[in-house]
């Protein structure tokens, strides 16, 4: 029965195709060697060893590589995921901003929207406080209509503000530091990424 060989084992016809050795120069600046051939003898276990370190410096390499492709291929799932968020905000934008309504909607200001019997949906000015429960048409949601012309539900309005306050904190430090890197910034002001 044949016994099975290590991975890492090489034996040294295999080591000699794997390792590149320099060139035998007989006459290295002009100068004789003593004697030719000593000069090129090599001890079997050393290219052997050559030929390992080779063969692990290529396995470190390439899981190095691979490790670096994953943080990669993590971040670009990432983008995947905020384009999709972007585009279904984007539908979600351009469905309210066609909802009827028989007034001239203005940015900052809270609109309500309903949905009636039909399925025709609308927004009014009238919370559903103000109805005092006498509005026959299902509350949908409340919505702040932005600066920019997009649309913000009710209950993620503290946490855009929020942002903003965290963004327009940012863009100060980094304006006070007169510096290029934004984490000087941040760390310049005590400032954390992560808010509580």
């Amino acid at each position: 029965m044949k016994r099975m060989s290590n991975a890492n084992e090489i034996d040294y016809n295999t080591a000699l195709k794997r390792v590149n050795l320099v060139e035998r120069n007989v006459v290295p600046c002009g100068v004789n060697l003593v004697n030719k051939h000593r000069s090129a003898l090599h001890e079997s276990q050393d290219i052997i060893e050559l030929a390992k370190h080779i063969q692990r410096a290529d396995e470190n390499i390439r899981t190095h590589t691979s490790g670096k492709l994953a943080i990669i291929l993590d971040q670009i799932r990432m983008l995947q995921m905020q384009a999709k968020t972007i585009l279904t905000e984007m539908d979600q934008n351009n469905e309210l901003n066609h909802v009827p309504c028989n007034f001239i909607k203005k940015p900052g200001q809270i609109y309500h929207l309903y949905e009636k019997s039909s399925g025709i949906k609308y927004f009014s000015l009238l919370s559903p406080e103000d109805w005092n429960g006498s509005c026959k048409d299902k509350f949908v949601n409340s919505f702040r209509y932005e600066n920019d012309l997009t649309w913000t539900p009710f209950d993620e309005i503290k946490k855009k503000e929020e942002d903003t306050i965290f963004s327009n904190r940012l863009i100060n430090s980094y304006l006070e530091c007169k510096d290029e890197n934004i984490l000087a910034a941040i760390a310049a002001n005590n400032m954390s990424i992560e808010k509580n």
